[in-house]
């Protein structure tokens, strides 16, 4: 009785007694199936929708590890983990059994089955990772459209691929028609998000805009209007010391300007203009900064006294001052 352990193929058996001897040839075959092994030690890896580089390949042993030919093996997806071609086949000569898998759209990792029929407990399961694609839209995850002088604003794009799934490390452009950006570029984290910060000292509209590096195509924009901040600075447009003569109207009424931090103007600030020196009187007492952030009283006719002196007043500033020296004319030379 000769029991036979392998390995499958052809062996020879002899016999021999004192100087006679007699051999035989048996041709040594597997058994019947009994383990799957995955042929490859990694993962496969491509882009979520494409095919793997190279196909699944399973080895059918026996109980002793000899490949076993002509056998069936079912191939199985789970959810959304794309499409097998074929989904079964039957081992070659060398115990493989091979099919094509072309990944699911979601970006991951994903699970192919292998089971031999009839033997539920002669499966294996075989891990692939799908990446996310070319980048194919930025989407916009702030909606801001106002600003205030010297703030500073935060932008956000996620980055899909045309299966919507979220691309890491993909570098973003930002650029802003004024004001500045913090940094240039930023890549995108793993939620396929990155994020651009803004500030501007100029009042006025701009435009962000976020780009896929190397892809101009794919623009992200928003329109900012920058307003100016509080009011922070009075200034005076009109001469702030002045001579004449008594009854005589200045030459250049009160004006001011009022800015926020930045210097940007501030329109509609109510202004008060008040006689606090002298007897002379104002028309335009009460004024509203325009757009250009200046008001100015109408008039401003001197009295009799020497001094003479106005304050512009505007809430929450300092108040500002005008003042003009008065003399009397000199009398009319007499003629001779």
């Amino acid at each position: 009785m000769v029991t036979s352990l392998g390995p499958v193929g052809e062996a020879e058996v002899t016999a021999t007694s004192s100087s006679a001897a007699s051999s035989v040839k048996i041709q040594v075959a597997a058994g019947a199936p009994a383990n799957l092994v995955n042929t490859r030690e990694s993962d496969q890896v491509a882009m979520a929708g494409e095919m793997l580089p190279e196909p699944v390949s399973i080895l059918v042993t026996d109980e002793d590890g000899n490949p076993v030919r002509g056998v069936a093996v079912d191939f199985y997806l789970t959810a959304s983990a794309g499409q097998i071609t074929p989904q079964r086949t039957v081992t070659t000569v060398d115990g493989l059994a091979q099919t094509l898998w072309t990944l699911g759209s979601r970006a991951g990792q994903q699970l192919l089955s292998g089971q031999i029929k009839d033997l539920p407990d002669a499966n294996i399961s075989i891990a692939a990772l799908a990446t996310a694609g070319p980048v194919a839209s930025l989407a916009a995850t702030r909606s801001a459209t106002a600003a205030a002088a010297g703030d500073s604003l935060a932008f956000r794009v996620q980055a899909r691929d045309a299966f919507k799934n979220p691309i890491a490390g993909l570098e973003i452009a930002w650029t802003a028609e004024s004001g500045s950006m913090a940094a240039p570029t930023t890549p995108t984290d793993a939620s396929g998000t990155a994020t651009g910060e803004w500030s501007s000292a100029q009042a006025g509209a701009t435009i962000i805009r976020a780009t896929a590096v190397g892809l101009e195509s794919l623009p992200t924009e928003w329109r900012i209007e920058v307003v100016a901040g509080t009011p922070a600075i009075v200034t005076a447009k009109s001469a702030t010391e002045q001579i004449g003569v008594p009854g005589a109207l200045a030459a250049e009424p009160p004006l001011i300007q009022i800015t926020d931090a930045k210097g940007n103007p501030i329109a509609g600030v109510p202004v008060t203009f008040t006689v606090v020196e002298g007897t002379g009187q104002l028309a335009g007492d009460a004024a509203v900064t325009d757009a250009d952030g200046v008001a100015t009283a109408s008039s401003w006719r001197w009295g009799p006294e020497s001094t003479q002196s106005v304050e512009a007043t505007a809430a929450g500033l300092p108040a500002l001052r005008f003042t003009a020296r008065v003399e009397a004319p000199l009398p009319p030379k007499r003629r001779r």
